[in-house]
């Protein structure tokens, strides 16, 4: 996860195909949800308005329809953003799906989690881990994103 996060920190845009289909196993919602605790499902359509462009951290969540842990840590992932009340925003990436962004981030398991703060990687998982640690994960996105803000 280190190694993709370097190497995407240094080109993290990835370029928009019109579209692309997406296909999730789990109820999601889409691109113009206005609820900060719905789960949206990205594609390479959407990705630069979802995650590039969001003014609170976002995480990934990458997966695979045929992954059994990616259906373990999806429901805990949901409700340990949504504990956060907007603060956060989680995403779904099925990797099968959209092949060009799970290439980008070299993804070589699922599930993998990364965190992205103002369109920039800042930190990832991979497998299923214990809640402390997502939790600990996702105040690190919230308290970069809040230090950054006041940067500005």
């Amino acid at each position: 996860a280190g190694r993709a996060l370097g190497m995407l920190a240094t080109r993290y845009l990835l370029p928009t195909v019109a579209g692309s289909r997406s296909h999730a196993f789990r109820r999601l919602y889409s691109a113009t949800s206005t609820s900060p605790t719905e789960v949206i499902n990205v594609t390479e359509a959407n990705w630069a308005s979802v995650v590039e462009h969001s003014t609170v951290p976002v995480i990934v969540d990458c997966h695979a329809d045929w992954c059994g842990p990616c259906r373990v840590l999806a429901p805990r992932l949901e409700k340990l953003v949504a504990k956060r009340d907007g603060k956060v925003k989680m995403v779904k990436l099925d990797i099968d799906q959209n092949a060009r962004i799970a290439d980008s981030l070299q993804i070589s398991a699922v599930p993998t989690v990364f965190g992205f703060v103002k369109g920039r990687p800042l930190s990832a998982f991979q497998g299923v881990q214990p809640d402390d640690m997502i939790n600990q994960f996702l105040d690190k996105l919230v308290e970069e994103s809040q230090s950054s803000a006041d940067e500005e």
